[in-house]
């Protein structure tokens, strides 16, 4: 099969590839000291659908795109000697088929847009940061080994919100309430914790609301909502908040390139939230 055009694959799936060769599902311990001693959100509430804005984004600025080339140009075709064994069998993939088209379709709209890895900033490090050149860091970008992404543990830190402005924010209060009960005050457990902890940490340490986790089963697009405009020793005293917006996106879905797109487009203020 010929390899798709950049645009047109903004809107299909990644290659599949078996999990052939995969140990048990492993688990992550925090990274470095300044994760350990982050406070994770308590719990997470349906985020917006990043998919669905991908779509709004891609045909709002359709011209552009295809201004930029992105009709004729065409994504890598698929490698068949990868293999997802490791992180950085991860970070490999998804370097060649996603974050290589949605870049050239963020670089389209705004050229100053940097894309950095093993980027430190603030004592940490994180696999892929967006800058404005080599300015103010806008999102987070975090390669897993497959597997270390479990929805189940995420499942059970979701609050699901009634409709109604008023009820939701009563029950968004009642949640944080019940979470002191709860042990490390958070109702995310495990690889979810952990994560979350990391997250909140990038989220804290570079000054943006946008973190995204990526284990190529699953693409997990976290939406903090704390003041990102205070010096770093006053957002470490503040943290990340109570609670965080979420949206996954699954290995097959369609859906993961735009919703990736999107995502960086609202982080860098080229779309409204």
């Amino acid at each position: 099969m010929a390899p798709s055009t950049i645009l047109n694959s903004l809107s299909e799936p990644l290659p599949r590839y078996p999990a052939d060769g995969l140990d048990a599902l492993p688990d992550i311990q925090p990274s470095g000291s300044s994760t350990k001693e982050t406070n994770p959100p308590k719990f997470w509430v349906m985020g917006r659908d990043w998919a669905a804005s991908g779509v709004n984004a891609i045909t709002a600025s359709r011209r552009r795109l295809v201004a930029a080339g992105l009709e004729t140009e065409f994504i890598y075709k698929k490698e068949t000697a990868i293999k997802l064994l490791t992180e950085g069998d991860v970070t490999r993939a998804a370097a060649l088929y996603l974050l290589h088209p949605v870049n050239q379709a963020l670089s389209a709209l705004n050229p100053d847009i940097s894309c950095l890895s093993e980027h430190h900033g603030n004592t940490i490090r994180s696999d892929v940061t967006y800058k404005f050149g080599l300015d103010r860091a806008f999102a987070i970008v975090e390669f897993k080994k497959r597997g270390v992404i479990r929805m189940e543990e995420f499942r059970g830190a979701l609050l699901e919100l009634n409709n109604d402005r008023a009820r939701a924010q009563a029950q968004i209060n009642d949640k944080i309430m019940s979470a002191m009960d709860e042990r490390g005050m958070s109702f995310f457990r495990k690889n979810s914790l952990n994560l979350l902890k990391q997250a909140a940490n990038y989220a804290v340490k570079h000054g943006t609301n946008y973190v995204a986790m990526f284990d190529w089963n699953y693409l997990i697009l976290i939406t903090f909502n704390f003041d990102t405009s205070p010096p770093v020793e006053d957002r470490e005293i503040n943290g990340a908040g109570d609670y965080c917006s979420i949206r996954v996106i699954e290995e097959n879905s369609p859906g993961m390139r735009k919703a990736l797109f999107a995502f960086l487009c609202a982080a860098a203020g080229l779309i409204t939230h």
